[in-house]
């Protein structure tokens, strides 16, 4: 796990973000296996975004799409119901494409909050050059 620094040494919202390094198994990764999206780092703070989240009291996943805008210089929000706890990390996708799957990936559900005070809406940190760094470091510890 690659974590931003200014996130574990003070939980600072706005690098509420971590990428999961996975090993290979039986020659196969896991981006081949379940698919991916494309990382977005341009800093988008305003866009259509397609979000799924598997809720901790619930066996299934819920999805809203709905405009993602500024909450803040570094943060984002959208109004989406009923995203309660264990919805925290779902990706925001813009551009995503129910026929091919694909999309950009330009946040996810953390930041102020953790994610929200109420269960309607939701926020991320600005995907920027920081979480671009931050990527890099772990594409870094597959090489």
């Amino acid at each position: 796990m690659v974590e931003a620094s200014a996130w574990t040494s003070s939980q600072d919202a706005d690098d509420d973000v971590a990428f999961a390094v996975v090993a290979p198994l039986n020659g196969h990764n896991l981006e081949s296996m379940v698919g991916s999206y494309t990382l977005d780092t341009d800093a988008v703070s305003n866009a259509q975004v397609q979000l799924t989240g598997y809720p901790e009291d619930s066996n299934e996943p819920i999805s809203c799409t709905g405009d993602g805008n500024p909450f803040t210089a570094t943060q984002l929000q959208i109004y989406c119901t009923a995203y309660t706890s264990g919805t925290s990390g779902s990706g925001w996708i813009s551009g995503y494409d129910p026929v091919t799957g694909g999309g950009n990936l330009i946040g996810v559900i953390g930041g102020y909050e953790t994610g929200g005070d109420t269960p309607d809406v939701s926020y991320s940190p600005l995907f920027d050059g920081n979480v671009r760094a931050l990527y890099d470091q772990a594409v870094g510890l597959t090489s």
